[in-house]
């Protein structure tokens, strides 16, 4: 119709992207060294402050191993941005779309041959002090770190602090939700905050069984921007693969770097697997070679389990807050963090990590489905408890999926 309106390479709750970028660059060519803010509408890097910021970042974040490198990425959240539609719940969708945007840039890096990691274990008032984001609803949550290959000459002293540039005012008013802001304020780490804990156990040598390469691929540029999120599926499609569905589901849940995860303390090379609090729970509807049913994934080995045999189209609509797409589709995902296990590590803080590590995943499952020729969509707004029941999370005994179906119905 002769619009033209922009577009991202990673999805967001609402198209409402509460995700900031910042960039610290040092030795970059026809760049100076500073501090920037990625302004999106333009594709257009705006200079916030000069000198040598990745020096002080990693000394802020207290990581100095990093004072050598040349980028480290600073990706924050603006609450209202979610809060005005989705109120109380946006947290967890701020800390989703950071998580999308996180794997969307730790991808493109990886693209073009540089290995970096996060780092979200800081501490937070220090950091937004930091960034110059003092004073809104604008809170850092993770930053993307990637080392120096080699060590370089010595650094200039860090710069002071000062800003240029006034934000964009985003209402005329805003509404303060409460429990969002107290649930973000649980999360916070007092300085100095020490690193990251770590579950040594899960820091294994990695043992996947390798699965087949895909039949066909492309390069990820062209993949990142052709994705879109589909409105919904076509139940009349030819099934999937099995082969294709593990391939996704594969590729989704391999190994990347992140300080929480126990395996990104500056090493870019790690032949440990990092900790995974996020499970995945599939409903499949349409996949040749895997009757229709409940299955989880074991990444371990790759491969599907199945938990109940039966046609569960009604019941994952039902589940993803009554959306038929989530019955139409070839199969859909739940994703179920160990909260628990998660909190006994980092405390409240997990919280943020947990929806870190969905979101990472999710990107890539976009990612795997679209270079295989397939749709995806992602569903943030789901009835909780009854996913948790019918997967048969609320019960204090273990039973299977089966023992919870007809209590799920009514």
């Amino acid at each position: 119709g002769g619009h033209r309106y922009s577009l991202r390479v990673n999805p967001s709750s609402g198209n409402l992207h509460p995700t900031e970028t910042y960039l610290a660059l040092r030795g970059f060519a026809g760049v100076g060294d500073g501090l920037y803010h990625y302004r999106a509408d333009r594709h257009a890097l705006e200079l916030r402050s000069p000198g040598a910021w990745t020096e002080r970042l990693s000394r802020d974040l207290e990581i100095p191993w990093a004072a050598q490198s040349h980028l480290i990425v600073g990706l924050t959240s603006i609450f209202w941005r979610e809060a005005w539609k989705y109120r109380d719940r946006a947290y967890r969708y701020c800390c989703h779309d950071l998580g999308h945007a996180m794997m969307s840039l730790l991808l493109s890096a990886r693209a073009l041959g540089v290995s970096g990691g996060a780092v979200a274990h800081f501490g937070d008032m220090r950091m937004t002090r930091a960034l110059g984001v003092a004073g809104g609803d604008e809170a850092p949550m993770a930053f993307l770190v990637f080392p120096s290959k080699s060590p370089s000459t010595p650094l200039p002293a860090p710069p002071e602090k000062m800003f240029s540039g006034i934000p964009n005012e985003l209402s005329a008013e805003e509404i303060p939700y409460q429990l969002l802001l107290e649930i973000h304020r649980s999360t916070i780490l007092r300085d100095p905050v020490g690193p990251a804990p770590t579950l040594l156990t899960d820091a294994v040598v990695e043992d996947r069984t390798p699965l087949p390469g895909p039949a066909s691929d492309a390069p990820l540029g062209e993949i990142a921007r052709r994705r879109r999120s589909a409105l919904d599926f076509d139940p009349s499609t030819p099934l999937m693969e099995r082969e294709e569905a593990e391939q996704i589901l594969d590729f989704a849940t391999r190994d990347w770097l992140a300080d929480w995860r126990g395996n990104f303390h500056g090493q870019p090379a790690w032949s440990g697997r990092g900790t995974d609090f996020v499970s995945l729970y599939l409903y499949v509807h349409r996949a040749r070679g895997c009757e229709p049913g409940v299955y989880r994934w074991d990444r371990s080995a790759n491969r599907l389990v199945q938990l109940y045999r039966g046609n569960v189209e009604r019941m994952a609509a039902f589940l993803s807050l009554e959306q038929s797409l989530a019955g139409n589709s070839c199969f859909t995902v739940s994703m179920i963090a160990d909260l628990a296990r998660a909190s006994r590590l980092f405390g409240n803080r997990a919280y943020r990590y947990v929806y870190f590590e969905a979101g990472a995943i999710g990107q890539r499952l976009y990612l795997g489905a679209e270079a295989l020729h397939w749709n995806a969509t992602g569903i943030g707004a789901f009835y909780d408890d009854d996913v948790h029941r019918y997967l048969f999370f609320l019960e204090e005994d273990i039973s299977p999926v089966s023992a919870s179906v007809d209590a799920a119905e009514q």
